[in-house]
């Protein structure tokens, strides 16, 4: 039951810091003018949002290693489990956004995507190395966090609300991690698939042919207009 307990405590804690890094984002485009998505800023954003969420998984995992009388297995089970329902949230995301940007045929984005294995491997072992150096994840901004993200929960309405959708929240990162995760190896091993998004591919493709003809045709326009005759 404790086990339970704490899986789904993990997802009203990844609900609750997804809504909080959702207004965090609109801040920063509609108050200060700031495109994340834009260059560098884009791996910068995406890297604070990783560690932030493997802090506080690694928070909440080491609150339960500390409960009373836990045998050393039940710590072990525990920090599994925390790296399991870590890696389920970071794929669905990813395959969220990775959707997202195919649907929006913004190729600029997908080309950066070409980086989400490394930031998933990485955050997978700042978790593991975190919970053997807590001064990793136990700052001042993951302790305020947590506790925001606690007080937020404590109020009887939030809880019985948020509580309701962490179920339901769980069992759709599970779905699509499991989808990330064929993807990821069938991308390991050469097999073209993804039927679900043929639709999506086709519309980038289309978007690329309408660049590349666009392109051209500028430069024959500007070559007859060079070679047009003066009169």
């Amino acid at each position: 039951m404790i086990f339970l307990k704490f899986v789904f405590y993990l997802g009203v804690i990844y609900i609750l810091f997804d809504l909080l890094w959702t207004l965090f984002v609109w801040g920063l485009k509609n108050l200060l003018g700031i495109d994340r998505s834009e260059g560098v800023l884009y791996y910068v954003t995406k890297g604070l949002s990783l560690y932030l969420l493997v802090a506080l998984t690694a928070v909440n995992t080491m609150n339960y290693q500390q409960i009373p009388d836990m045998l050393p297995w039940q710590k072990s089970v525990f920090a599994v489990i925390g790296l399991v329902v870590l890696y389920f949230y970071i794929t669905s995301m990813m395959q969220k956004s990775r959707l997202k940007a195919k649907i929006q045929m913004d190729v600029a984005t997908i080309r950066k995507m070409r980086y989400d294995g490394i930031f998933l491997l990485g955050a997978l072992v700042f978790y593991l190395i975190s919970l053997y150096i807590p001064h990793l994840n136990e700052t001042s901004l993951t302790g305020w966090l947590f506790g925001l993200i606690e007080q937020v929960y404590d109020w009887f309405l939030v809880r019985v609300v948020v509580g309701f959708f962490a179920i339901i929240f769980l069992l759709n990162i599970l779905v699509r991690s499991m989808l990330a995760t064929r993807m990821l190896l069938f991308s390991l091993f050469g097999i073209r698939t993804e039927p679900g998004s043929r639709h999506a591919r086709t519309l980038l493709n289309e978007k690329q042919r309408n660049d590349t003809v666009d392109v051209d045709y500028e430069v024959v326009e500007n070559d007859d207009a060079e070679n047009r005759p003066q009169g």
